[in-house]
């Protein structure tokens, strides 16, 4: 996201990047998009506020479906 404002920065556009996305830590940035048969399309501020629901909401759901299409993870093993 940093990289996407820098270059939004240096093209002369100061508004932040339209998709939909919250920082989770220092390291790692949730970004909500669909992954379709030959792409993945982003979901934009656009797309977002026509749903009238909370990024909360949206989060939960979003939760919710990644542990639906994940196969069950185990970890096996001490801690690496």
């Amino acid at each position: 996201m940093d990289e996407l404002r820098q270059i939004r920065k240096e093209n002369g556009s100061p508004k932040e990047p339209l998709i939909v996305y919250e920082r989770y830590n220092d390291q790692l940035v949730i970004v909500y998009g669909e992954d379709t048969e030959k792409s993945i399309s982003y979901f934009t501020q656009d797309d977002f506020s026509k749903l009238n629901i909370s990024k909360d909401t949206l989060l939960d759901f979003s939760i919710n479906n990644l542990r639906r299409i994940l196969p069950d993870i185990q970890k096996i093993g001490g801690n690496l």
